[in-house]
């Protein structure tokens, strides 16, 4: 199964930074990589989620979809990475 988290971010958010800081601990156990996403760089990401991040999304083989918005939720990452 190919999956990869994706943070949705830009440059100087602290918030995005805390999530990720927060998160790392599960994202080593469960051995999946980390891709930050600049929303600045893409117009439709930043017209979709403006001031509304940091987003964590999975993209699996089921899709990509949300995790988390805003503060990492440790229990909805472990359910999503565990497969749930």
């Amino acid at each position: 199964m190919s999956r990869e988290l994706l943070l949705y971010t830009r440059p100087g958010c602290t918030l995005c930074e805390d999530l990720l800081a927060a998160a790392r601990p599960v994202i080593h156990r469960h051995g999946v990589g980390v891709r930050k996403v600049n929303i600045d760089r893409d117009p439709d990401l930043r017209d979709r989620y403006g001031h509304d991040i940091p987003v964590l999304m999975l993209d699996d083989d089921r899709g990509c979809r949300e995790v988390c918005r805003h503060h990492l939720d440790v229990e909805a990452l472990e359910h999503a990475l565990a497969g749930e």
